[in-house]
């Protein structure tokens, strides 16, 4: 008798045809049948597999609704697909921990989060991670995902997700929120909560409207290394705490945020600090925003830095960056430079030719002088 079947990613077509068969495989222990073109509907006999704990239907062509219960399932992972949201009768599992639903097209799901509640409404749901990323879901966001004790991921990018994030997610020890690029309104509100979830690595909330300032309480989140906050309506100033995080993405662009960054005390990024001798910071871009001031000396400092975007920085008449850039030519692992849109001044330091993996450079709308130096026609942009 059959406990595992991986017929999975099989290329020129892959397989066809609706699962009705799998219904009937009743000794299966896992099943994964990902990156196929598997028609129809996820069979109602589905629910003989009651030693079914890892099932993956993910990147196939299924329709309808969401499957009825499994008792022993622990993983679901049914993503892009054209699966609707309708909640099911007798859809309560305690056991399952990954629940991946994704890309769901067709019109997407109608009540996903519904179907989830039925999951994780209890406080002993092992749930550990939950991802529905474009799956149509309008409605503000469940406070009851910020009380689950095991969960550590929860991705919801894409969505029409509305309001606040509920004071549930106080204290959270989630590691990975994304609620980037919400449809219609967006979510709005201050974002003062996340200063208490001090387990998060990554978090996502770029192309809402959240509002307020970033407060000095984000340095109390030792994990953080990937933060990404652009295009919402954040205001005053970047917190000098966020350079102590020893972070490797960090996006601020499009928020009316201010700060001379010059000034930051960057210790968690150039390694002043003994056990931080590498910064992992790869990508810093904060355009358009209020930052004045040189561009700093720390830069060149940065060992892992790849990306670098500071453009479009005079909001205000007056503002922007300004001095000459020659500490450029020490980042020396720089793929992409864009610094136009300010007022930098000088000429471009003959030393950027050591940016031997540079691939991008925007310089325009600065106040540059001077011949154009000729290592730059070396460079592979």
């Amino acid at each position: 008798m059959l406990q595992i079947v991986w017929l999975n990613n099989q290329e020129v077509g892959g397989m066809t045809s609706p699962i009705d068969v799998i219904g009937s495989m009743v000794g299966l222990v896992s099943m994964w049948l990902p990156g196929n073109r598997f028609s129809g509907s996820i069979p109602s006999n589905i629910d003989n597999l009651t030693s079914l704990k890892d099932l993956n239907l993910n990147e196939n062509q299924l329709v309808g609704l969401i499957l009825q219960e499994l008792p022993s399932l622990t993983a679901l992972k049914l993503s892009g697909n054209g699966l609707s949201g309708t909640k099911p009768k007798n859809f309560h599992n305690s056991m399952l921990q990954i629940v991946w639903l994704n890309n769901q097209e067709v019109g997407g799901m109608t009540s996903p989060i519904d179907v989830i509640g039925s999951i994780v409404g209890l406080k002993s749901s092992q749930l550990t991670n939950f991802s529905c990323s474009k799956c149509n879901i309008v409605r503000p966001l469940p406070g009851y995902f910020g009380e689950l004790p095991s969960l550590s991921a929860l991705k919801l990018s894409g969505n029409g997700l509305s309001g606040t994030i509920p004071n549930n997610f106080h204290n959270s020890m989630l590691q990975i929120l994304w609620l980037n690029n919400q449809e219609g309104s967006g979510m709005t509100s201050p974002i003062d909560v996340i200063g208490s979830m001090v387990g998060l690595v990554s978090l996502w909330l770029h192309g809402n409207r959240f509002s307020g300032s970033i407060l000095a309480n984000i340095k109390n989140l030792p994990s953080l290394n990937d933060l990404s906050l652009n295009v919402n309506q954040l205001v005053g100033m970047i917190p000098q705490g966020l350079a102590n995080l020893d972070l490797y993405s960090l996006n601020l662009d499009s928020n009316m945020l201010m700060a001379c960054l010059a000034c930051l005390p960057v210790t968690g990024w150039v390694g002043k600090i003994p056990t931080r001798k590498s910064s992992q910071l790869t990508i810093f871009s904060c355009s358009n925003c209020n930052i004045v001031g040189p561009l700093p000396r720390y830069f060149g400092e940065l060992p892992s830095l790849t990306a670098l975007n500071c453009m479009a920085m005079g909001l205000v008449e007056g503002g922007g960056m300004t001095s000459p850039i020659d500490v450029i030519g020490s980042m020396v692992g720089l793929v992409s430079l864009w610094i136009h849109g300010n007022r930098f001044s000088g000429s471009i330091p003959g030393s950027i030719e050591n940016l031997t993996s540079l691939k991008d450079l925007s310089l325009n709308e600065n106040q540059l002088v001077g011949l154009i130096p000729q290592g730059l026609a070396n460079l592979d942009l």
